[in-house]
């Protein structure tokens, strides 16, 4: 599930409203956060998280910036109340516990102007591990 959840955050597709030049707030209303568990090879269950937010500074001219994510574990939503209560409690997110799942950079790559990738922590159920996102695109 924790490799899972993982994916979720590689395969996410963030909204951006901009704040200023190179500063940039996620917007709330279209920042979903989504995953695919495979349930024992014989279907796909598919989910997102409804609450995210956080900051993204770039400066393209100098190659540098930082990225904060938070997602809100018990804003899980699959369509299924029985599945989202039982990955909510302590066998899954323990959203009790661990109320969010966040991400920061470290580092951030560039391809001339152009934001490519981000290097940084995820943590998720309390365990940060270093995790390197490809960036599909950015506007």
């Amino acid at each position: 599930m924790i490799k899972s959840l993982l994916a979720l955050i590689i395969g996410s597709t963030l909204s951006f409203s901009a704040t200023a030049a190179n500063s940039y707030t996620v917007d709330p209303m279209h920042t979903y956060p989504s995953f695919e568990i495979n349930h024992l090879g014989f279907s796909i269950q598919r989910g997102r998280f409804n609450q995210t937010s956080g900051k993204v500074l770039l400066d393209p001219e100098s190659a540098t910036g930082r990225i904060q994510i938070a997602i809100e574990t018990a804003s899980i939503s699959t369509g299924l109340a029985e599945l989202e209560k039982h990955l909510r409690g302590k066998d899954f997110l323990d959203a009790e516990r661990y109320p969010q799942i966040t991400f920061v950079s470290d580092k951030l790559s560039f391809n001339k102007d152009q934001l490519v990738a981000a290097h940084g922590i995820l943590t998720l159920h309390g365990i940060s591990k270093p995790v390197h996102l490809t960036v599909d695109h950015f506007y």
